[in-house]
């Protein structure tokens, strides 16, 4: 096998040295380096203990599940479950909605939808016909009447609150 110049050859370099070399070296520390420690744990100035770090994150860890088990307690709630203030007692959001209800739309009210089904709020509600009479055309007045079973009020549905 031909060596080109300039090429380093391991075995002749140490055949000509008369062996491997003995290497010495003499090391100095330079500067000591320092690593930022936590000033606020309980011994200042000092590495985190690990046990002590792992049982603080385990608490984390187990105060974050109980939160993540409430607030799907909470998005379980209805009106009906939440009152309306901190009064023992105090009535729910859907009892106070109700009650505004039944103020906004007292017996003999009359509601108008497109829904065919009647309102769930407040009250009891039939389904009545708004009639248009020529007479009650050129008096001015409009009457009702009450729809029977199987009748339809049409693409508008209007509803009489009875009760």
């Amino acid at each position: 096998m031909s060596e080109t110049p300039n090429t380093p050859n391991t075995e002749q370099s140490i055949e000509e040295m008369g062996g491997i070399p003995e290497v010495e070296m003499t090391l100095e520390a330079y500067q000591m380096v320092q690593t930022a420690v936590d000033k606020t744990l309980s011994i200042e100035n000092m590495a985190a203990d690990a046990k002590a770090t792992g049982d603080a994150i385990s608490a984390v860890s187990d105060d974050v599940a109980d939160v993540t088990a409430d607030v799907a307690d909470i998005l379980q709630w209805t009106g009906e479950d939440i009152p309306v203030n901190s009064i023992p007692g105090a009535a729910s959001i859907a009892d106070a909605i109700n009650d505004i209800s039944a103020l906004s739309y007292p017996i003999g009210s009359i509601y108008m939808t497109t829904r065919d089904t009647a309102p769930t709020f407040t009250g009891t509600w039939v389904e009545i016909a708004i009639t248009a009479t020529w007479s009650q055309l050129k008096s001015g007045k409009r009457d009702y009447a009450e729809l029977a079973e199987g009748q339809t009020g049409g693409t508008v549905h209007f509803w009489l609150r009875t009760a």
